[in-house]
């Protein structure tokens, strides 16, 4: 008897144990503290890690394209608040917020100088319901903010595109502030919190190419410093 009970908890044990299936991932927030322009060492942990023990804007990027929930991306208080890509960021391909304001409020610069003629500050490319919040964005070859023609429902917002840290300097773009190709997409907004700054850039301060549809723009300083007072043209419209 006690060898056929042994049997039969054995089975109800393999009963009771089915093939497990893998987790989904989650919405994570990625914290970056570090300036450097390295890449995530390991894209399978959900980790941003540069290989230092250190998260990147480019690794946090990339850890974020791999998640199909929502990421966030906000700032540490760094040692300095320009952040120079040796190269094109990665593209942003899935739905993220990224917070480009440091907890004292410093915004963060992205500073396009060593980037490339062809480099976008930030390039939304299939990326939907995402949004871009607090940044400054200059000296890039191409565009500041580049919303591909699958973007949709993005928010650009309260970021100096084309300008110093200030809101008060030329520092434009070789493209556009915004280049907008996709729908549904919003620049600034009614409160006086989302408008972007948008001057200094080589082409226009924003483009809407044909057969982008639903766009909206609104309350923003084009063409003029922060406050609206001083002419910061775009060169071309």
């Amino acid at each position: 008897m006690k060898s056929i009970l042994r049997f039969c908890f054995v089975g109800l044990v393999a009963l009771a144990l089915p093939a497990l299936s893998p987790i989904p991932a989650s919405a994570a927030t990625f914290t970056v503290n570090s300036t450097g322009d390295a890449g995530d060492n390991n894209l399978a942990d959900g980790v941003c890690n540069d290989g230092t023990g250190n998260c990147t804007l480019r690794a946090a990027i990339q850890e974020a394209n791999t998640n199909e929930d929502q990421d966030t991306i906000v700032f540490a208080e760094l040692s300095s608040n320009t952040i120079q890509p040796a190269s094109p960021l990665d593209n942003i391909i899935r739905s993220v917020i990224i917070i480009g304001t440091e907890p004292d409020g410093h915004r963060i610069e992205l500073d396009g100088t060593n980037a490339g003629a062809t480099a976008n500050g930030l390039n939304l490319s299939t990326a939907d319901n995402s949004t871009i919040r607090g940044f400054v964005i200059n000296q890039f070859g191409a565009d500041g903010i580049n919303l591909g023609s699958t973007a949709t429902e993005n928010l650009v917002e309260n970021n100096y595109l084309g300008t110093d840290t200030t809101g008060a300097m030329d520092l434009g773009n070789g493209g556009n502030g915004v280049d907008i190709l996709g729908h549904t997409n919003t620049i600034g907004g009614s409160s006086a919190s989302s408008a972007n700054v948008i001057s200094g850039n080589q082409a226009s301060g924003i483009a809407i190419r044909s057969g982008a549809s639903d766009n909206s723009v609104e309350g923003n300083f084009i063409g003029t410093d922060v406050i609206g007072t001083a002419s910061l043209p775009n060169t071309n419209h």
